[in-house]
């Protein structure tokens, strides 16, 4: 059932704030109220890339919870709000992420409270927010599904192709599964050890070259020191690929970390940040300090850096953006829980900004906070307080390019931590218990129900120097000067600089500080920065420098069979080919021999050509037009060592073997012979074999195969008309009798003392005499072949 989509807009005030320029530079930042439905509903946020916000969570309409959405601008529009139920069953999504196409993965609860057997619930809507399909998953044999209560869960990866997610059972049974886009069930996995608390941490996983990271944690408490461990999963089975475990060395301080988030960098080292159990006084337990380590590509560590507080802080917790987990944020609270701390580290781990954000005495206990971080370092905060008996959910938007102080809407910036280095040792992990296929799924069928959405605007901030924006072309050819330009608002009155890194482009000119152009030296991939002058407003181009690209005929294929054709393919991917003959195609159909070029043009207009020179394949097989043979004898052809797949007609009284075909006709017979120098180009001749009746009465063959194939094994004469006497020798090339016999019955099977001799030539005697006859005798060569 689909309902309309009611949005009420209440502007009671707005608070636009003008400042000198010697103040701030920048800044653009809007503070509003939602109350979703009559009763409100608390949400989490997460902001795309394509300057929108989507804010989920659960509805508390109907004495039901529902599944609330709402998105909006990074201003203060509203695009749509959506709310999905279930009769008689409670749900909540707690995290939204951005997945292919624009659409979005969701997490949440379904069956609510503990007592309910709640489930891990997965859903996935489309870009106007209907939902594609939903599943819940459980732990088989049951296990409840266990989620804190109070935060944002961020569990979930996504990429192109699939969705990895990590959940607790039970409050200590953690899995890793993946999914398709569809939220088919691919694997699911559990580890655990023997002989200590140990298990996965429901941490969203991070993904590199066909791997998938997750981090564990085995013995660990607040008051010892346990493993961190991280484990490298093939992530189309989910098996182990290596585990490492990481500890603390003895410190008088540090006495274990738990991470709450990893992420994956550009230079493909990670980073480990997340709370520390220290025994210091003031800062007892794991919620009152952060870490964070650096990880090199070999798993490493590099740096590890805890942060003590400066103030007394409690209820702290890491956030990743949600889409590329390339930042990380952190949130604080005072005692009170009404000052929040804001601290988002950069690339590398650096710390890029600290700010605190006071919520108004009048408000109601304001809980349940989650602050997010947009690929522009926007902080994207969201708080929930009591109004009357709704529940309002109150989101800022508190731009980077912020000043260091502005009004109490936004906070200001602050200091509020120290750093310290501590040290962790990597050594090798092997879990102990690892099960597959735990997990089971169940479709999930919501009805939409009318959203009402009011919205109050708070407060907003509009600076003088709001943007900077970097125009040009993103990808780029070496040595070719290519022109950038740089814009500004109209009413920032501040220089702009350029960051060019000389070593990878030279700067052939620059146009006041509106344009500059540049002569990139190689091949790179990378940003040009602009700022303005003594600012923080800058922008940041990606760049992708091409190298000369060289063309290559894929196929060497030089060879025409003729009658036959042959297909030249060039390396894909240029803009324009030109073969010598005009044809503009990225292959050529060649049917005639002779000399073959291409030139290819790449995207950056340079040329390169390859050439090929066809020839015909040769065709020559030659072959005895005729040869005579006795009846009962063997004739030989002997075919070239670089022709294959041979075959003769008529098939039958023939043998090949080495390359020498025996034919044995019983009379006179024309054979074709066919074969191959070339694949699928065959060549056929004819030979001759012409049998006659000789005069001899008796018959000595020139030559015998003693392969055991049951024709011409033995080297004997055969007789016509009975004999009264008989005596047959046979010589080796050295003159030695190897073989003698008195019975016409007996022959020689081309063994001595049962060793096989070797092929070639040898020479018998054979003498004879015919009942009634005279006595004769013969001499001559033979053959051995195998």
């Amino acid at each position: 059932m689909k309902k309309k989509i009611i949005l009420i807009t209440i502007i009671p005030w707005l608070a636009f704030a003008t400042y000198s320029q010697q103040n701030f530079c920048a800044d653009s930042s809007v503070r509003i109220k939602y109350i979703f439905g009559n009763l409100g509903a608390s949400l989490f946020n997460n902001p795309d890339t394509s300057g929108s916000n989507i804010l989920t969570g659960e509805s508390l309409e109907g004495g039901r919870y529902g599944i609330a959405f709402l998105k909006t601008t990074w201003g203060d529009s509203m695009i749509w709000a959506k709310k999905f139920y279930i009769n008689n069953k409670d749900v909540a999504n707690r995290n939204t992420f951005i997945a292919p196409g624009g659409t979005l993965v969701c997490t949440g609860i379904w069956g609510g409270a503990i007592s309910n057997n709640p489930e891990l619930l997965i859903s996935r809507i489309d870009t106007n927010g209907n939902m594609l399909w939903a599943k819940r998953f459980r732990y088989n044999p049951v296990h409840l599904y266990y989620y804190p209560d109070n935060r944002v869960i961020k569990n979930i990866l996504v990429t192109n192709d699939a969705i990895y997610f990590t959940a607790l059972f039970n409050a200590y049974f953690g899995v890793v599964a993946k999914l398709d886009l569809d939220g088919n069930l691919k694997w699911s996995k559990y580890f655990s050890m023997a002989s200590t608390t140990s298990g996965l941490s429901i941490i969203a996983p991070v993904y590199s070259n066909n791997i998938l990271y997750i981090i564990g944690a085995s013995g660990f408490n607040s008051n010892s020191t346990g493993t961190l461990v991280l484990t490298k999963l093939d992530e189309n089975n989910g098996n182990i690929v290596e585990s490492f475990g990481y500890i603390t060395s003895p410190d008088t301080l540090v006495k274990g970390i738990l991470p709450t988030e990893i992420k994956f960098n550009l230079d493909s080292s990670i980073s480990l940040t997340g709370l520390i159990a220290v025994q210091n006084p003031g800062y007892i337990g794991v919620s009152s300090i952060i870490f964070n380590t650096l990880l090199d590509a070999n798993l490493n560590p590099v740096h590890n850096y805890y942060f003590k507080n400066n103030i007394v802080l409690s209820n702290l917790d890491i956030y990743s953006d949600f889409n590329n987990q390339r930042q990380h944020a952190f949130l604080g609270e005072n005692t009170s829980n009404r000052d929040k701390f804001f601290l988002t580290f950069g690339n590398n781990d650096k710390v890029l900004r600290t700010r605190k954000l006071s919520i108004p005495s009048a408000f109601g206990n304001p809980y349940r906070n989650s602050v997010n971080i947009d690929d522009k370092q926007n902080l994207h905060f969201i708080y929930h307080h009591t109004q009357g008996s709704q529940l309002v959910t109150e989101y800022a938007r508190i731009s980077d390019f912020a000043p260091s102080s502005t009004p109490g809407c936004f906070g200001k910036d602050t200091s509020i931590l120290t750093q310290y280095p501590f040290t962790l040792i990597k050594s090798s992990f092997t879990w102990e218990n690892v099960t597959s296929d735990v997990l089971i799924s169940s479709p999930v069928v919501f009805t939409e129900d009318t959203a009402i959405v009011t919205k109050e605007l708070v407060c907003k901030l509009v600076s003088y120097c709001d943007s900077v924006h970097i125009s040009g072309p993103t990808t780029v050819c070496i040595n070719q000067p290519v022109r950038y330009t740089v814009t500004k608002n109209a009413a920032c009155l501040k220089s702009l600089q350029w960051n060019i890194d000389t070593a990878l482009a030279t700067i052939v000119s620059t146009e006041a500080d509106t344009a500059i152009t540049l002569s990139f030296k190689q091949a790179f991939t990378g940003y040009i920065h602009a700022a303005v002058y003594n600012c923080v407003v800058t922008d940041s181009f990606f760049v992708t420098v091409k190298a000369p690209q060289i063309i290559k005929l894929i196929n060497r294929d030089s060879l025409l069979c003729p009658g036959k054709t042959i297909v030249l393919k060039a390396k894909p991917g240029f803009a324009a080919y030109l073969w010598q003959n005009g044809s503009t195609a990225d292959s050529l159909r060649v049917t005639t021999i002779g000399y073959y070029k291409v030139t290819g043009t790449d995207n950056c207009g340079l040329q390169s050509a390859d050439s090929i020179t066809v020839i015909n394949s040769d065709t020559s097989l030659v072959l005895p037009a005729m040869q005579t043979i006795c009846k009962y004898d063997t004739a030989y052809i002997t075919l070239p060592n670089d022709v294959y797949n041979i075959t003769w007609q008529p098939a039958n009284n023939g043998i090949l073997n080495n390359k020498i075909l025996s034919l044995f006709p019983q009379q006179t017979t024309m054979y074709q012979v066919t074969a191959e120098r070339q694949a699928n180009c065959p060549i056929t001749k004819a030979s001759n074999v012409v049998v006659e009746n000789c005069t001899q009465v008796i018959y000595i063959p020139n030559a015998f195969t003693p392969n055991n194939d049951s024709r011409n094994d033995v080297f004997k004469p055969s007789a016509f008309r009975p004999l009264q006497a008989y005596h047959l020798a046979i010589y080796n090339r050295y003159g030695q009798k190897i073989f003698e016999t008195t019975n016409i019955s007996a022959g020689w099977d081309g063994r001595v003392k049962g060793k096989p001799q070797p092929v070639g030539g040898y020479t018998y005697r054979c003498s004879y005499q015919f009942t009634g006859g005279l006595p004769q005798s013969e001499a001559g060569y033979f053959i051995l072949i195998r």
